[in-house]
């Protein structure tokens, strides 16, 4: 996105990954439905195992969901920002929810107006209670990451 910074959603099967070369998923445009209200795809999770998608937006919000196989460990990265570029987020997993924000508006882009105390807010609801959260980068584990990098997950049965 060219402004107002941005935060990473991917669903995940199994293991974490957590660099964004690792997180591919493949696609075929014949498994997506693209309307202006909606969008739903689903991707290949390697083998025969797919993970869908879908999204759809409210005037201040977009409603993400992904349906998961239905055995094996799910989980949900959540980035605040690209590893250059340190934002911040915040696991509440009480509140069911990560909150942060991204500095990186992305001024190079928009013009010579910068605006250096930039931070573009977010919250993530969760409508399923996740297993485990933690953080990932130089202070891995932790409820709060500085470098912007988060993940909440849930393990199915």
């Amino acid at each position: 996105m060219g402004d107002y910074g941005y935060v990473t959603l991917m669903p995940e099967i199994d293991a974490i990954k957590t660099k964004p070369e690792d997180r591919k998923l493949g696609f075929t445009h014949a498994d997506e439905i693209a309307r202006p209200d909606y969008y739903s795809v689903w991707m290949s999770a390697g083998g025969t195992l797919r993970i869908r998608t879908e999204m759809t937006a409210t005037t201040r919000c977009a409603y993400l969901r992904f349906t998961f196989p239905a055995n094996g460990s799910s989980s949900i990265v959540v980035e605040a920002s690209r590893p250059s570029i340190a934002g911040f987020a915040h696991v509440d997993a009480a509140a069911q929810e990560i909150t942060g924000y991204n500095p990186d508006r992305m001024d190079n882009k928009l013009g010579p107006m910068t605006l250096p105390n930039f931070k573009g807010y977010f919250v993530i609801q969760f409508h399923k209670r996740f297993d485990g959260s933690g953080s990932y980068g130089p202070t891995p584990g932790q409820t709060d990451a500085a470098t912007g990098a988060m993940q909440g997950s849930r393990r199915l049965k």
